[in-house]
């Protein structure tokens, strides 16, 4: 999967500390499990390039809390259109 494009020029994150943008993502199954390992590239500061992103922290997500994530983004981005 490639990486979203980058923010606009000039998109600041508040500076909180739980906030980040987010440059990519990984997905991978784990058959054995039942479940999947979602990780994501974060930038420190939504100015920074691509490349500076991070990959620090890994989730398992089983079977309904990945579909529930899914449906979930879905509707927040139809409640929008």
């Amino acid at each position: 999967m490639s990486p979203p494009p980058p923010l606009p020029r000039g998109t600041r994150m508040k500076k909180d500390p739980t906030t980040f943008a987010v440059a990519g993502w990984q997905l991978k199954t784990l058959p054995e499990y039942e479940a999947i390992l979602l990780s994501f590239a974060c930038l420190p500061d939504a100015t920074e390039a691509l490349e500076k992103a991070v990959t620090d922290r890994q989730y398992i997500l089983d079977k309904p809390r990945a579909r529930e994530l899914a449906q979930r983004i879905i509707a927040i981005l139809d409640s929008e259109e």
